[in-house]
């Protein structure tokens, strides 16, 4: 390692994951960590310290104001700091407290941040946690596995009973709908504002919200999906996957459209917003990654055997078959055309017409 971003002779040597070392004119800037006998690291695995000693016996990290010890690693471990307390046995049990504390953001303004009660026993069939106390929306929440689950707060109540296979009955006062499932996602039935849905996989689907819709019928045989967020009004319709892809992308600002069509392994269609459209034949990875340049750019010229372009403000057209085996454009008056790589070549003008055969030059001018 070199000089550090914050300036002087600060110099790191590691060998991950057995060996960290950090020199420094600053006394309390050098470490030295030697995996796993003993060792101390500062501001290093997305920590702010870190010690240890024959890991994983003990294991010590600092991050922010909290302080977590670490016995026989990760078994049991006590936390402390930032207004936060509490010790777990992991899988067996744990308990963890946290005071309503304030925070200042770059603006100088002050917020409330808010306190948490949890407490697990044989991770992860039983939970009992309460969380933003000290805010306007605080969430209990409470899981028995298999048995029950629930979640209640002051928008949300949702409680399942068998999960995740059972039943599950949800209240959202804050997106103003009304759910059942049994068991999610293959069953749904909701109603409301702020949803509609009706789903029984995989024999079809009908799900709505004020900005996206979502439809399947015998998935995956047709899926459809809609998303209107002013500017973007999307929409796409699929069969089989990728066999078939209709996409549709407009801006209702600027009212242009986006339409593509993919049909694959055989063809890609696209016309942007600026009305420029490119055809090409075959196309075996753009419906799979619809938008990547890169696969247009390195792989498309590979295994295309038909390409066409065609760019509406100045009119230009070019066209492509077999790899170059023949090649056209047309820009403005200008005609190009050439065969056989390039073996025989025309470009005409509106006062002549040039000819290369065999790379040899003939050039006819009109009137003559």
């Amino acid at each position: 390692g070199g000089e550090s971003l914050k300036g002087g002779d600060v110099k790191r040597t590691t060998f991950f994951p057995i060996y960290f070392r950090q020199t420094s004119p600053r006394p309390e800037e050098n470490y030295t960590a030697v995996l796993p006998f003993y060792g101390h690291l500062k501001n290093r695995l997305f920590r702010d310290e870190v010690f240890f000693v024959m890991l994983p016996l003990y294991l010590e990290s600092k991050k922010g104001g909290l302080v977590t010890e670490n016995f026989i690693f990760p078994f049991f471990d006590v936390r402390h700091g930032d207004g936060i307390k509490g010790w777990q046995f992991w899988p067996f049990v744990g308990e963890e407290h946290k005071e309503v504390t304030t925070a200042t953001n770059h603006w100088g303004d002050v917020s409330v941040v808010g306190g948490y009660d949890k407490f697990f026993a044989v991770w992860p069939l039983y939970f009992n946690n309460t969380i933003g106390t000290g805010t306007t929306n605080v969430q209990h929440q409470f899981v028995f596995l298999p048995f029950y689950t629930s979640l209640v707060s002051t928008t949300r109540v949702s409680k399942s009973y068998g999960f995740p296979i059972g039943y599950t009955h949800t209240i959202d006062r804050e997106a103003k709908y009304e759910e059942r499932d049994a068991p999610w996602p293959a069953i749904v039935f909701a109603h409301g504002e702020g949803k509609t849905a009706q789903r029984i996989w995989p024999f079809f689907s009908n799900v709505k919200t004020p900005i996206a819709q979502s439809d399947f019928y015998f998935w995956p045989v047709y899926k459809y999906n809609r998303v209107t967020s002013d500017p973007l009004d999307r929409e796409r319709m699929r069969l089989f996957f990728f066999l078939y892809s209709d996409l549709i992308e407009r801006n209702t600002t600027n009212h242009t459209e986006l339409h593509r069509r993919d049909v694959w392994p055989l063809l890609t269609w696209r016309k942007d917003h600026n009305d420029n459209t490119r055809l090409q034949v075959l196309s075996i990875l753009e419906p799979l990654l619809p938008g990547n340049k890169s696969i247009e750019r390195v792989y498309s010229p590979v295994y295309s055997l038909y390409r066409e372009e065609h760019n509406a403000k100045t009119g230009a057209r070019s066209r492509s078959v077999l790899w170059n085996l023949y090649r056209s454009e047309h820009r403005a008056e200008m005609q190009k055309q050439s065969a056989f790589f390039g073996l025989f070549q025309r470009e005409k003008n509106a006062d002549r017409t040039k000819w290369r055969i065999f790379f040899i030059p003939f050039t006819r001018h009109h009137g003559e």
